[in-house]
């Protein structure tokens, strides 16, 4: 069985601004499994709202929402604890950790 991939912000930005990439990331969304972790509708939503306003941001968050994917809306101790020792091993940002929280939970 081949593995889910797990996308991030940046993935799911590259493909909103349909910068170069953004072919890559639509056809894994169409073609793979896919986990989407809380954090990335999180981050699109302010990063949209910061940018423009609360009605726009509201629409990336339903398409992430409508999306074909598995979403991952809830954070396990397992999940904590290895975003917390991968945070406190390596200069990355939270939501990164959490990211890697998801992919290798301990």
């Amino acid at each position: 069985m081949k593995k889910p991939y797990l996308l991030d912000t940046s993935a799911i930005m590259t493909l909103m601004g349909n910068e170069a990439g953004a072919d890559y990331v639509e056809e894994i969304l169409r073609n793979e499994s896919v986990l989407l972790p809380f954090v990335v509708p999180f981050e699109v939503y302010y990063i949209t709202l910061r940018e423009k306003d609360e009605q726009t941001a509201d629409y990336p968050y339903a398409m992430l929402k409508a999306l074909r994917v598995t979403h991952l809306w809830e954070m396990n101790e397992p999940i904590l604890l290895t975003a917390g020792r991968y945070k406190g091993r390596h200069s990355v940002s939270i939501a990164d950790s959490i990211n890697c929280g998801f992919c290798r939970p301990s």
